[in-house]
């Protein structure tokens, strides 16, 4: 049996369950990095946060204002509601056409094109908005924790109240899920890492990102989700890191190999010491 795709708004699903392997991508080796957010090994110091505070507040500032890790993640969540439509309540995956995957094995290959900084945004689909090309992975028909792929130049609007930019990303990213979901879960309610390795454009100002993160998000009682935490892994060598976190409006602080503690990045003071 051939590979097979359909489609979904602009983005081009091929479901490679009937394909040989090698006809996925390789997929990136993130368990350090996710080993590194379960176990940091660094122990945090004044002369440390010194050396690194700025750029903490500096790579906070990037990913708040350029809101790419969010534009990605509403890509694969469509993919995943397209998926979810598609399963019966048996699991089987119906793509049309009287074909059916049980349970389905295999991997997804996602190509969508972005939308662009047209204001309003173009109803027909152009490339030269930039692409994503993400690959998926489907395990007895729940969605593979790990997402990865290249993301060519994609450029979107990210408006924030009355406040509108055109922004864009070019480069590698993986995204984390942290388990095994469902077609149905509401991706919103997890903790999500990003491992990206490319260059952000916040309104024509380019800044290279090679950083691994994790972001949370509060839900609204209509669901609407909002960001709500961000955690950003310190690597001070290849062997010692800590995550520097920010929850909600007012709290943030450290996890290193000593504990949790509270910090004020703006005050220059951590729990124990200041620099």
């Amino acid at each position: 049996m051939k590979c097979l795709s359909w489609v979904t708004a602009w983005a081009v699903v091929g479901l490679l369950s009937s394909c040989n392997s090698l006809d996925l991508p390789p997929a990136p080796n993130i368990q350090p990095v996710l080993d590194a957010f379960a176990k940091p090994t660094a122990t945090v110091t004044g002369p440390i946060m010194e050396a690194v505070a700025d750029e903490i507040a500096q790579i906070r500032d990037d990913i708040e204002d350029s809101d790419f890790y969010d534009e990605i993640l509403k890509v694969i969540v469509d993919v995943q509601a397209e998926i979810d439509d598609a399963t019966d309540e048996d699991g089987n995956l119906d793509i049309g056409g009287g074909v059916t995957f049980p349970t389905p094995n295999g991997g997804v290959s996602i190509e969508f094109i972005c939308e662009g900084w047209d204001d309003p945004s173009p109803t027909v689909p152009d490339p030269a908005n930039g692409t994503m090309h993400l690959t998926m992975r489907l395990a007895r028909g729940t969605i593979a924790p790990l997402i990865w792929g290249t993301i060519d130049d994609c450029r979107f609007p990210v408006e924030i109240g009355p406040l509108r930019s055109e922004d864009s990303y070019d480069g590698k990213l993986a995204v984390h899920l942290g388990e095994f979901v469902s077609p149905s879960q509401n991706l919103y309610e997890l903790p999500i890492t990003f491992i990206s390795d490319g260059t952000i454009g916040i309104d024509g100002h380019e800044v290279r990102i090679k950083q691994s993160f994790r972001v949370t998000f509060k839900l609204d009682d209509e669901g609407n989700a909002d960001l709500d935490g961000l955690a950003i892994l310190v690597e001070l060598d290849e062997t010692h890191s800590f995550v520097y976190f920010f929850e909600g409006d007012l709290t943030q602080g450290i996890r290193d190999a000593s504990g949790t503690f509270a910090c004020n990045l703006e005050e220059r003071q951590c729990t124990g010491f200041s620099w």
